[in-house]
């Protein structure tokens, strides 16, 4: 079943290819009826196309409306960054623009993922395609970039999540060990408890757990390059033990005094959510707390952004409602933390570090600029709201319904 799967999802791709490029055929005799249409939208941004202002936008080449225009907010991307028919006048400015009219912005979200958005939906929604075999390449396709890459815009324990602000964070570096010390507290830790990271990246998480509040942490992740890192991070502490594993392969039924997701769940996919929450319950000791920190989408958004999947491929945004009608069978929510702010405060503490240490790694230009765009997004999708981040608190029940 999962070869004729990954079959049909190689033909939608095609299909999805030929639907674009065939619309783009289309629309490109309709030029000047798109170029009007977009500056009527973008005036309402106060944004300009071919102005004088830092927030305007310049046409290199006409051929920009039709593409856009057939390839959603994608096309835009490429464009811009892999074909050069635009450029912002400053970036900064632009997405600035785009943040001050957030609540314009989220009525053309049908940008994303574009015209084709049936097709995409068949594609990223309707099967499960975070399988074991293709999470395994999903994981490995998303952190696949070096250390050194991450090391000029992450803090010093490497934690690639949204950090916390609201207890006075000036720094990167204190807004994260202000999350460890926050979901530290939610967990309450005992010393000697055994924690299960789930997820543990790096492994920044399970070193300052263990040395901060002597618990014995299990580390997990799907991802060769985080689990050498995380190993050699942790290298030193008996109390840290980091697995390759995927979460479904874990067979340890009430060894778990804690279990701690950060930024798992829009891995796991909706398909896998029964299934996750019934082997947090396994994993966990009568009464264990679990804390998982991720992101969602407002109800009526599409649970997979297609733009993202060039950062995360398979990724799968989940609702609200989606986490909540199935963890309420195993567990009953103690806590519920929004992070959306936070997660605003963290893009220009990473677009700062990209930008100011870019010069120190060897790397094509290209992926600084799509990361760019993808911090500077990432920040206008969560002043919309339309994207947000929270952090919750589980306890498991007795009997599981």
């Amino acid at each position: 079943m999962d070869f004729l799967i990954t079959v049909f999802l190689h033909l939608i791709d095609i299909l999805i290819n030929i639907c674009e490029f065939g619309l783009y055929l289309v629309f490109i005799p309709f030029t000047p009826i798109i170029r009007s249409i977009a500056k009527k939208i973008l005036a309402k941004f106060n944004i300009r196309i071919n102005g004088d202002e830092k927030c305007d936008i310049t046409i290199i080449n006409w051929r920009a409306y039709a593409y856009i225009a057939s390839h959603g907010f994608v096309g835009a991307t490429d464009t811009w960054i892999k074909f050069g028919w635009w450029r912002p006048n400053n970036f900064d400015n632009l997405t600035h623009q785009l943040y001050k009219n957030a609540g314009l912005l989220r009525k053309f979200r049908f940008l994303e993922p574009g015209p084709c958005a049936l097709l995409y939906h068949l594609r990223w929604n309707v099967f499960n395609i975070q399988s074991k075999k293709r999470s395994k390449t999903f994981c490995n396709s998303a952190y696949n970039l070096g250390k050194d890459f991450f090391a000029i815009f992450l803090d010093s324990s490497f934690l690639y999540s949204v950090p916390y602000y609201a207890r006075g964070a000036k720094t990167l570096e204190e807004a994260q060990i202000h999350k460890i010390e926050l979901t530290a507290e939610k967990l309450q830790l005992t010393p000697g408890m055994r924690v299960l990271d789930l997820g543990c990246g790096f492994g920044g998480m399970s070193r300052f757990l263990a040395e901060k509040y002597d618990v014995n942490v299990v580390g997990i992740t799907n991802s060769s390059e985080m689990a050498a890192h995380a190993k050699e991070m942790c290298g030193q502490l008996k109390s840290v033990e980091i697995q390759e594993v995927d979460w479904r392969d874990l067979n340890e039924p009430g060894k778990f005094d804690r279990i701690i997701g950060i930024e798992i769940m829009f891995h796991i996919g909706r398909h896998n959510l029964d299934e996750f929450f019934r082997k947090l319950h396994n994993c966990l000791k009568p009464g264990g707390i679990c804390v998982l920190q991720d992101f969602s989408v407002r109800p009526g958004q599409p649970r997979s952004m297609r733009f993202l999947q060039n950062f995360f491929p398979g990724h799968c945004v989940l609702r609200l409602d989606d986490i909540f009608s199935v963890s309420e069978k195993y567990f009953s929510l103690e806590g519920y933390l929004d992070l959306t702010d936070d997660m605003e405060k963290y893009v220009p503490d990473m677009l700062q570090g990209l930008r100011k240490n870019w010069s120190t790694v060897k790397y094509d230009d290209t992926i600084f600029k799509m990361h760019e765009i993808f911090y500077g997004m990432t920040g206008c999708l969560g002043a919309t709201r339309i994207f947000s981040a929270q952090q919750m608190v589980f306890k498991k029940l007795k009997d599981p319904f």
